[in-house]
């Protein structure tokens, strides 16, 4: 007898009736006797799908995930797998497909509530609590009876994180307290049962969140509820209102000051608190408090040994992660963090990696510690900005290789941080040194290989000898290798010629000064490439000045003259005097006017970017062997008070701060300037400029007058501002070779 394809058709859609029905009614075992008697007869998709699903219902999920293999993976399916490995106990393979499945939101929330339960029947109460929490994230309604997360939360120990879910529950807090304690306190019975150690007073500072007779009352009636009642958490229960001795309203009282205490950062009040009211609050926030305070005022150990014997709650949890890291602890300290890194919130993972990498580098496990900053630079939404201590890691272990393709993730300007992980990696050769081994740095040249042109090793070099604290051997090296690269006799300030070196100049800021100064979109790759050029020349003769003393000494002959008679004049007179210039002056040149002058020219600045030339050192600088701005100021007042004459940079960074100047269409951040020292010191101030000008560099000096009538003090810092704008935006219009960098310019409007 033959079949057509219409009476399969209707065979096929009888049986899948069938099925159906049976599957509606529960009655798994005919599905099964159907699917062994015709199932052939039904297309794979079907047998696949009824086979699993009768499977799943009868608690045999481990053949139901085989059976799933065989059917396709459309949402369907998906989901039959996803209740499979929910029973099969694959509770993490579940999460994972779950963003696949694209349901709507209330089978979202039915396969969220499923996860929770799952987890918190597994044991894994962590996992639970944060599902349990997507959920009711999820949900357009407190959820009174869902338990499962505030039950790990409990079992958990985290009180904070309880009172925070609590709001989100429902109105009656005292009762959905109850039903979640009684969970937990089952959980603890039956670990009793087995004969497991058991600590029922993990309880007890819940029970604290209600204090009042009314709210212990329904917690109780609560905890009676559903089967089985725990009689050891009633018990407590009952017990609460006799020995209740914290008064509810100083709880709150005395957390709130422990909270300012923290947020001030004075960590002596915490303790004074503490000690003094500390029992006015349950033992975890004790806990938390002390121990956050101990880890800021670097006593890690103490912070462990108190966090040792803490509940395992989340807040804690992460401190006692810190207080590992801190005492060098650094195993157990990975442990940790893989158990806690599910639980963490996305925007706290940078702040750990960086930690545990800094950690194992100072350890001197430097595969961990380019790992770890590996794992940061991937966690990170954004660019992580001048980090180093991976490349420092990765150059110890010699890896160049890795070096070059860990700078591709380096943000703003990889070379700029290479220099500075160069200068670390060599400052732990030094240690090495001092200790006595025998120290071969020679390996450390290949990394200058890694620069692509003179820009770059010049910006390594930057970052290897103004960088504190120095390596006097590093600093050696790359100076060497920078000479190496120029014949000096071939260096001619006033020859120019675009098009030479790299295509783009180095750092991003210069975009902005291409907006500032109006620079056509279609003229502007040629414009960048100008500037590139110009910045590669400007490099190599500053490397000539500072490193070859010839040059020095020629350049010095070949130099216009300047006419220091009206500075000389105002010392004379007994005014201390200002020179200020910008960074749109070639700085690298005007310490040969200073030396030429006669004059006792001091630079309120670190000495370590003329630190090749000795006679600069000794005669212009003041001994800073740092930049704190307090240290500058005050060494800048010595002079102005003694009467001497000092040199500052208007567009320096010590002190600026960032305000808008509409007329010249710029946010900019300069510091407050000389107008207002000048008049309170008596002092003359001259702007002095070392730049191109009519293609030749020359060095030109203008008295610049106090405005007018005026002595407010934001006044006068608001006319220098300005002037100081006036006189950078000049320059940089006059002449690419004045553009060095921008310091000054954040925003073009």
């Amino acid at each position: 007898m033959t079949v057509t394809s219409g009476e399969g058709a209707k065979s096929i859609k009888a049986m899948r009736e069938a099925l159906g029905s049976a599957a509606r009614a529960g009655d798994f075992e005919t599905i099964f006797q159907m699917l062994d008697a015709q199932g052939d007869c039904l297309p794979l998709r079907l047998q696949v799908y009824f086979g699993a699903l009768a499977l799943v219902r009868t608690g045999r999920p481990a053949e139901a995930l085989e059976v799933l293999k065989k059917g396709p993976r459309n949402r369907l399916f998906l989901l039959l797998r996803f209740d499979a490995l929910i029973d099969a106990g694959e509770i993490r393979m579940a999460n994972q497909l779950l963003p696949t499945l694209g349901l709507a939101s209330q089978k979202h929330r039915v396969c969220l509530g499923r996860l929770t339960n799952a987890a918190f029947a597994a044991g894994n109460y962590r996992a639970a609590a944060n599902w349990g929490f997507k959920l009711r994230q999820a949900s357009p309604r407190p959820m009174p009876r869902f338990n499962a997360d505030l039950s790990s939360l409990i079992l958990l120990g985290d009180v904070e994180a309880v009172r925070e879910r609590l709001p989100l529950c429902g109105s009656n807090q005292a009762a959905i307290l109850g039903h979640a304690l009684r969970e937990a306190a089952v959980v603890l019975d039956r670990r009793a049962v087995e004969g497991k150690k058991v600590q029922y007073a993990l309880l007890r500072p819940f029970l604290d969140l209600m204090p009042d007779p009314q709210s212990l009352k329904i917690m109780q009636n609560a905890a009676r509820q559903g089967t089985p009642v725990s009689r050891r958490l009633l018990s407590m229960i009952r017990r609460m209102p006799a020995k209740q001795a914290r008064k509810p309203g100083r709880v709150k009282a005395v957390r709130e000051q422990l909270e300012k205490a923290t947020k001030a950062q004075d960590y002596e009040a915490v303790f004074a608190i503490l000690d003094k009211e500390g029992a006015q609050v349950p033992v975890p926030i004790q806990t938390y408090f002390r121990a956050h305070a101990l880890l800021r005022t670097d006593r890690p150990d103490e912070a462990l040994q108190l966090l040792e014997k803490a509940p395992e709650t989340g807040r804690l949890q992460r401190l006692r992660l810190g207080a590992l890291i801190g005492v060098g602890r650094l195993a157990e300290a990975g442990q940790l963090f893989s158990v806690l890194r599910d639980s963490l919130k996305p925007q706290h993972l940078p702040d750990f990696f960086r930690r545990l990498s800094l950690a194992a580098f100072v350890a001197g496990d430097y595969h961990a510690a380019a790992q770890w900053g590996l794992e940061l630079r991937n966690s990170s939404l954004q660019p992580i900005r001048y980090f180093r201590t991976d490349l420092s890691a990765l150059i110890l272990l010699n890896d160049v290789g890795a070096v070059r393709e860990r700078l591709k993730l380096c943000k703003p300007v990889p070379v700029r941080i290479l220099g500075v992980a160069l200068r670390e990696a060599a400052l732990v050769l030094d240690h090495r040194a001092e200790q006595g081994e025998a120290v071969d740095y020679s390996f450390l040249e290949v990394y200058f290989a890694l620069a692509s042109n003179f820009s770059e090793l010049w910006e390594i070099k930057q970052s290897i000898v103004t960088g504190l604290p120095q390596s006097p051997k590093l600093s050696a090296m790359i100076w060497d290798r920078l000479c190496s690269q120029l014949s000096p006799d071939e260096i001619d300030p006033n020859a120019f010629q675009s098009g030479e070196g790299p295509s783009r100049p180095i750092g991003p800021s210069i975009s902005l000064v291409a907006d500032w100064l109006g620079v056509p979109d279609d003229e502007r790759p040629d414009w960048l490439a100008r500037v590139a050029s110009a910045q590669e020349a400007n490099n190599k003769l500053a490397t000539a000045i500072l490193g070859v003393p010839a040059y020095r000494e020629k350049l010095a002959r070949s130099l216009p003259s300047v006419d220091w008679s009206a500075v000389k004049q105002s010392l004379s007179d007994g005014h201390p005097v200002i020179l200020a210039s910008s960074h749109a002056s070639f700085r690298f040149a005007m310490p040969l006017e200073f030396h030429r002058s006669g004059i006792d020219v001091r630079i309120i600045s670190s000495k370590h970017a003329f630190a090749t030339v000795p006679e600069y050192v000794d005669m212009h600088y003041a001994s800073l062997d740092a930049r704190p701005v307090n240290l500058m100021a005050r060494r800048l007042i010595e002079v102005l008070k003694g009467g001497g004459c000092t040199f500052v940079t208007a567009d320096g960074q010590s002190g600026a701060q960032t305000k808008s100047f509409p007329e010249f269409g710029v946010d900019a951040r300069l510091p407050a300037g000389a107008f207002a020292l000048a008049l309170r010191y008596d002092a003359h101030v001259y702007w002095m400029d070392t730049s191109w000008q009519d293609g030749q560099l020359s060095t030109s000096l203008e008295r610049l007058m106090l405005p007018d009538g005026i002595t407010d003090k934001n006044a006068l810092s608001d006319a220098w501002q300005r002037e100081t704008l006036k006189r950078v935006r000049d320059a940089w219009a006059r002449d690419v070779r004045n553009i060095h960098m921008n310091r000054a310019i954040v925003r073009v409007y």
